[in-house]
């Protein structure tokens, strides 16, 4: 059965979407209110020491280079626009670390319009609900997995805004869904512009089938510019017009943004090439690019996939359930059967929720998003690290489809008591019903029970967020963390020479305080070992370092750091706290090639002394 197609929400702006961009901008305000009063916490990831580092290479005119490694290679795995978006910080605000408060403020500028964009993308595609679409974008929002993201330089603010303005921009225009009554009152309805789908005051270009293309392809060449998993986005934008029959639009589209990746691939090739020359790179590679570790072994591929399906349903109850913690999780994990057992049904029950929310949403003419989405976590499910935050791209849709799928639950289960208790049939929906956009109007009973449980969810989700990042206990720590790296800059400043070569962590942010050379420690260019050890079990989800673990970091420090470091031509090492447990058993067979500088905080400095 299917349902006709009639004319969709009004493409102009009413006052229930004000509402919802007013719960918004007070959420925008929330969050940057946290961080702007918070601690900077630099470095902390990693990957945004090495986007600043960049982005002031970018600003002070030597290239797209990674300035914190000797000889300053370029820099061929990120990919280059959100550097470049950095730099304009750096360009007019250059002092360091206090400049990072403001690539703050450009994160939540552009979280807050890629969360917008998110809003009218699922309400115009989708004719879900307002309340439901803005509490998607709030929750995602304020939740405890996107505010430090937003406190550091990472490059998915910036994604996120250009991946749902291309999604938003081949919203299929001649068929868009009925309004819901869901939230009480009539359906609106305004003129439809001139029949394309386009608002009378929109650009003539903007209102036709291949300006929208273009722009559609422009802005996932972009996203690619961005995050390498752009990919995924030009090949969904491109399977969804293929699948619409739009030939001109889909030769636009896709051309367009192959054009932005290729123009990127050849940059990439010929900046490795001059990489090359230096025999130094080889040894930094895994800083340099993504190496090729899935292609050299179908076994390890297979093992990450295994894995990470355990991963993922751990992820998504991590961002999207307000009651889950990771110190929760640990403790359940290692509880014993019964508390295991009731993290696994908690589990199970946030994945089926979200599932059942994106067959609901789910249209044939209007596949796009669920095509991206699809690709997009095909990715995110092969890649080896942690798939958490590579989530958070698309949570507003995680969201949204969770929640949606709840009150698919509760519809039917109001339906189902009022049959038992009436002795009729109920409103229990039809399936058709149940894959269409009508299940959102399914009974006042239904739609009133969804509203309170969206309410308590909301809230519980803006608690465990301000326990989480506003709590004088994780202020503290972060405070101590930044205390303990500008003690530990200071140390680097004041007691190595100026052409010194680090080994250690973090090294762009050492870097930028201090103007030192620095290349990783313990280096590797193949993360399995250290990610999947042969004695990781399924169950486990990530969270238990194992044996095997232990013995592969071991086995890196005893065979591999001393020629490391001699290859590296490093004069200096830095040891955190978490890794002196390997380094101490090998410092006592070598105790002659290391003399201890300093301590500062929980990372100490050695200087590496040749035979």
């Amino acid at each position: 059965m299917s349902v006709p197609a009639t004319p969709g929400p009004p493409r102009r702006l009413t006052g229930g979407d004000y509402v919802a961009l007013a719960g918004l901008l007070l959420a925008a305000g929330f969050v940057l209110a946290l961080l702007l009063t918070g601690p900077l916490k630099v470095g902390l990831w990693r990957d945004d020491a090495v986007y600043l580092a960049t982005a002031k290479s970018l600003a002070d005119g030597h290239e797209y280079r990674n300035p914190q490694l000797p000889g300053a290679p370029y820099q061929t795995k990120y990919p280059i626009l959100y550097p470049l978006v950095v730099s304009l910080v750096w360009r007019l605000w250059p002092a360091f670390p206090a400049n990072v408060h403001v690539v703050q403020v450009v994160n939540v500028l552009l979280w807050t319009l890629g969360s917008w964009l998110a809003y009218v993308l699922m309400r115009r595609l989708w004719g879900i609900p307002r309340w439901l679409a803005a509490c998607a974008v709030i929750l995602a929002f304020i939740g405890p997995s996107t505010v430090p993201l937003l406190q550091a330089a990472m490059s998915e603010p910036l994604y996120l805004c250009l991946s749902m303005g291309a999604l938003l921009a081949l919203v299929p225009r001649d068929e868009r869904p009925a309004e819901s009554s869901v939230g009480g009152g009539r359906s609106d309805r305004a003129p439809q512009g001139d029949g394309k789908g386009g608002s009378g005051a929109a650009p003539s270009f903007l209102r036709s089938e291949g300006g929208l293309a273009i722009l559609a392809g422009a802005l996932a060449g972009a996203a690619y510019l961005t995050r390498s998993v752009g990919l995924a986005l030009a090949v969904a934008l491109l399977g969804d017009l293929l699948l619409r029959r739009r030939w001109r639009a889909a030769v636009l589209c896709g051309g367009l943004a192959g054009l932005s990746i290729g123009a990127w691939r050849v940059w990439c090739a010929q900046a490795a090439a001059v990489n090359s020359r230096d025999p130094l790179n080889h040894l930094l590679a895994y800083n340099l690019d993504y190496g090729s570790w899935l292609q050299a072994s179908v076994h390890n591929l297979l093992r990450v996939v295994y894995q990470n399906t355990s991963d993922v349903a751990l992820s998504l109850s991590l961002v999207l359930d307000p009651f889950f913690a990771p110190d929760w999780m640990d403790r359940a994990l290692n509880g014993g059967p019964v508390a295991a057992c009731v993290l696994y049904v908690l589990l199970i029950a946030t994945a089926g929720l979200t599932l059942l929310g994106a067959v609901i949403t789910w249209q044939r003419r209007r596949a796009g998003v669920h095509l991206y989405l699809v690709c997009y976590l095909g990715l995110v499910w092969i890649w080896p690290m942690s798939p958490w935050r590579f989530l958070l791209p698309i949570l507003p849709f995680l969201t949204a489809f969770m929640l949606g799928g709840f009150y698919a639950c509760v519809a039917w289960g109001v339906g189902g008591v009022a049959c038992v208790l009436g002795g009729g049939p109920g409103p229990v929906p039809r399936r058709a019903e149940v894959v269409r956009p009508a299940v959102w109007g399914l009974g006042t009973a239904a739609r009133k029970l969804a509203l309170v449980a969206v309410l308590v969810f909301a809230v519980a989700l803006g608690i465990r967020s301000l326990m989480n990042n506003a709590a004088p206990s994780f202020r503290w720590s972060g405070e101590r963390l930044d205390r303990a790296d500008a003690e530990l800059a200071e140390l680097v400043r004041t007691r190595t020479p100026p052409d010194a070569v680090v080994c250690g962590n973090s090294g762009g942010c050492l870097y930028l305080r201090t103007g030192r050379r620095f290349v990783p420690f313990m280096a590797y260019a193949d993360p399995i070992p250290f990610r999947y050890p042969a004695d990781r079990r399924f169950g486990m989800c990530g969270r238990d370092t194992t044996e095997d673990q232990d013995q592969a970091f071991a086995r890196v420090v005893f065979t591999e750091l001393r020629g490391y470091l001699r290859a590296t031509h490093s004069t200096y090492l830095i040891v955190a706290v978490g890794d002196k447990r390997y380094f101490d058993r090998f410092r006592a067979a070598e105790a002659q090639h290391f003399a201890e500088v300093g301590v500062a905080g929980p990372y100490t400095l050695y200087q590496v002394i040749a035979p």
